[in-house]
């Protein structure tokens, strides 16, 4: 009976009937509200209330299916981390940083112990999708974006795109708190990490430092150094001259 439902839940889901998909959800969960085979019936209810707007009650549902995965499953089987990203997602969406962060921190912790030292593609759009919030949200703080930026560029590596575009995420807060010495010193801090290494990026990371060139820039030039800014907008214009010319060669 409750392959059966569930079945029948998912089809109707995915024929876009989420109202009767959830009827058949909520029944399977009332039978055996602490089941393990409620997991992803709870993980399914959690991600049509998000898709409705019911933010609270798929936080509920998405907190209930990762208890239950944690508990048993553990926390690196796949069910623990479907709800994680799920919860980690719902977070993000009410604001709640500080929580999402720490989810965002365990998953990609786990993924490095267990499996490459890489962040699998599930755990990098985790990853995206949270910078991409942070990004939008001008409510936060930039000690919750610089603690975000901080995990990424541990877990995932300096040059990675998601790193660097938590890294612009962080500077616009900083900006945005008229704090541009602070925001030079971490753009600086990128400039000089990854500038000899600008060919070996992939495209998404050239066009997240290129953006923390241009705001470099910008930041010298708020805060009295025009000199520098002047140097380095000179090679910033000379090197992409160079770039477009050599794309241009290869076509």
């Amino acid at each position: 009976m409750v392959l059966a439902e569930f079945n029948l839940a998912t089809t109707l889901y995915k024929m876009d009937n989420k109202y009767e998909a959830q009827k058949h959800l909520y029944t399977m969960v009332d039978l055996m509200p602490n089941n393990k085979r409620i997991i992803i019936p709870y993980t399914l209810l959690g991600k049509i209330e998000l898709e409705r707007g019911n933010t609270e009650k798929a936080l509920e549902h998405y907190k209930r299916s990762y208890d239950l995965g944690s508990s048993e499953y553990g926390k690196k089987h796949k069910y623990t981390t479907r709800a994680r990203m799920g919860l980690g997602k719902t977070l993000s969406k009410l604001g709640k940083w500080e929580e999402a962060i720490k989810l965002i921190e365990e998953q990609l912790d786990i993924d490095v112990n267990n499996a490459t030292n890489k962040a699998n593609e599930l755990e990098i759009s985790f990853a995206s999708y949270f910078v991409e919030k942070l990004g939008e949200a001008k409510e936060i703080s930039s000690d919750i974006s610089k603690q975000a930026s901080e995990i990424l560029k541990e877990k995932l590596g300096y040059d990675h795109e998601e790193t660097l575009k938590s890294i612009n995420a962080f500077t616009d807060t900083l900006l945005d708190e008229n704090n541009w010495k602070e925001a030079e010193l971490v753009l600086s801090n990128v400039h000089d990490q990854l500038h000899q290494q600008f060919n070996k990026l992939d495209i998404g990371s050239k066009i997240q430092y290129k953006k923390i060139e241009d705001k470099l820039i910008e930041a010298l030039f708020a805060t009295g150094d025009s000199e520098n800014a002047e140097k380095l907008l000179l090679q910033v214009e000379r090197e992409r001259f160079i770039e477009e010319l050599n794309s241009l060669k290869a076509e």
